[in-house]
């Protein structure tokens, strides 16, 4: 992830303060004829070096650690704040989950059960004459609207379950 990838580029900067051991191994062969001299036909040469590189420009790999840390450091915040956008989000869809289930009851256990009872009352006072037609179809309208709105609770209920999958990653879907 992004974090480790600066915490190593941090490291390595880091040590590019300390020296460098440097060893190597040559070999030559020395082949027979051409420019060699007659003694030197047939020896082969070896070599081996030893050495430290020892950086002396300690402002610039104090300065290029010094950014790496600052990488790091900004890599940290990018991946809090991401979080804290996620929990803020995720909280926000629950809380409103919470209020459009409770709605969502409301019509389920009480508003959709009283407001049959209403109309069937009302069809039952009008057979009887003791209101008139205009009630009657007073009551059939706010038995449909009752009705509209409970279509309305369950949807929003789904879209706030959908919200949900998106917050926690279980689906993806293209912003409104």
């Amino acid at each position: 992830n992004e974090r480790q990838i600066a915490v190593i580029q941090s490291e390595l900067a880091r040590r590019e303060n300390y020296p460098d051991l440097v060893v190597g191994v040559n070999y030559t062969s020395i082949g027979s004829g051409g420019m060699a001299s007659s003694a030197d036909v047939g020896s082969d040469a070896l070599g081996v070096k030893v050495g430290f590189d020892i950086p002396l420009w300690f402002g610039r790999n104090r300065s290029r650690v010094k950014s790496a840390k600052i990488a790091v450091k900004v890599t940290e915040e990018e991946m809090a704040q991401t979080w804290n956008e996620v929990e803020g989000n995720l909280t926000a869809i629950i809380r409103e989950s919470e209020e459009i289930q409770k709605t969502y009851r409301l019509f389920e256990e009480t508003l959709l059960k009283e407001s049959e009872q209403m109309l069937s009352s009302a069809m039952s006072a009008y057979e009887t004459g003791k209101i008139g037609f205009l009630d009657l179809l007073d009551s059939q309208r706010m038995v449909v609207n009752i009705r509209l709105d409970f279509e309305e609770t369950r949807a929003k209920r789904e879209t706030a379950k959908a919200k949900l999958l998106k917050v926690v990653g279980l689906i993806r879907f293209e912003e409104e």
